[in-house]
């Protein structure tokens, strides 16, 4: 099956059309993110109101994702957001459709419908698969996330560089289009209930790590 935006630029409109770059690129993020037809119409909660949980809080409002609800759960305190409900305790998201849970935080499967997580990794990876370069492992991921993108950047200048590195990949959307190159440093908590996976995938050192999270090393792996 192939992706909307691969389906299209092969049709006979696009290529009747004679479309600048600028809205080419535009139609490609617009068709490929901001109209994401599985986050229409659902109730959607946000887990965790950190660095990622805001990107994705800022995504969904400022492309008007057409959600049945909105919920956030966070352990802070935070002021009220028209439009959005907060939430009390775990519990509670159970009742939404979609959960974007932010990297880190334990999810009890016997609280939490975990068939329901989703995370700013998962939407991501889901579309642009094909363009990214995952980079993974216990240690070394920033420096070689970051020689990576480097490299890539002086011989190809439409790549960007996101994800643990302190990025949150929803906030490089604009600056994709089809043939942008993705360098995504990807955590273990980014990873740890993901559904798909990047085209190429570099797998670093593995050690004993996050045992506080996953408890045993065979978890976390």
């Amino acid at each position: 099956c192939l992706p909307i935006y691969d389906v299209f630029y092969k049709t006979k409109d696009y290529k009747q059309s004679k479309m600048p770059f600028r809205f080419k690129k535009e139609i490609f993020s617009i068709i490929a993110f901001k109209k994401n037809k599985d986050l229409e119409n659902k109730k959607i909660a946000i887990w965790g109101l950190g660095k990622e949980g805001i990107s994705t809080l800022q995504f969904i409002q400022n492309n008007n994702i057409r959600y049945k609800e909105l919920g956030i759960l966070d352990q802070k305190d935070f002021p009220e957001i028209e439009g959005v409900k907060k939430l009390s305790n775990p519990e509670e998201l159970n009742e939404y459709d979609l959960i974007f849970k932010s990297p880190g935080i334990v999810a009890d499967a016997t609280i939490i419908d975990i068939n329901k997580l989703t995370s700013q990794t998962e939407e991501f990876i889901k579309i642009l698969a094909s363009q990214i370069i995952g980079i993974t492992g216990t240690k070394g991921k920033s420096t070689t996330s970051s020689l990576t993108y480097t490299i890539l950047k002086k011989y190809y200048p439409n790549t960007v560089l996101v994800g643990n590195i302190g990025i949150p990949c929803f906030n490089a959307i604009n600056e994709i289009d089809e043939d942008t190159k993705i360098v995504f440093e990807l955590s273990c908590h980014q990873l740890e209930f993901i559904r798909y996976s990047p085209h190429i995938a570099v797998i670093l050192d593995l050690y004993p790590d996050h045992l506080d999270h996953y408890k045993t090393f065979e978890n976390y792996i």
